[in-house]
């Protein structure tokens, strides 16, 4: 009983640590399919102690006539996401997501893993003002431990 015990408050306690929040919301064709977070790129101003994440999403939006794919490129400002110019950190919610370090010409970003990106494609009901059209709702979540 005491181990049962001891593991539902180790559970609960790394499902507290946790926190989601959606960053971005995108409408697509209905045709849109295999899409995916392509790349995910943290980015600063030092001068004002601000970050913010580049995100790209990838999709397949061809119809099935070619094998093209096509982009969304969005800069998005995270609610509680900073530079400390003292540490050199990009932080989220007081966690450290990455660490910079000046090179030669340009300063290097590297993420910690402590916060992760993830997508997440529901198909959605959208009323045009004529007629419901059936689209695809696109949601990136960031996550810190």
């Amino acid at each position: 009983m005491k181990t049962l015990m001891a593991l539902l408050l180790i559970t609960t306690s790394a499902v507290t640590l946790a926190n989601e929040t959606t960053i971005l919301t995108e409408t697509l064709s209905k045709r849109a399919k295999e899409i995916s977070l392509y790349r995910t790129q943290y980015r600063f101003n030092a001068d004002m102690g601000r970050a913010w994440l580049k995100l790209e999403i990838q999709f397949d939006d061809s119809n099935g006539h070619a094998d093209e794919w096509s982009y969304i490129e969005k800069r998005v400002r995270v609610p509680g996401m900073s530079y400390d110019n003292n540490t050199g950190s990009i932080m989220y919610n007081g966690v450290v997501c990455a660490t910079t370090k000046q090179g030669r010409v340009f300063t290097n970003i590297y993420p910690t893993g402590n916060c992760m990106t993830k997508l997440y494609v529901d198909t959605i009901q959208v009323d045009d003002g004529f007629n419901m059209v059936t689209k695809k709702k696109v949601d990136v979540v960031l996550s810190n431990y």
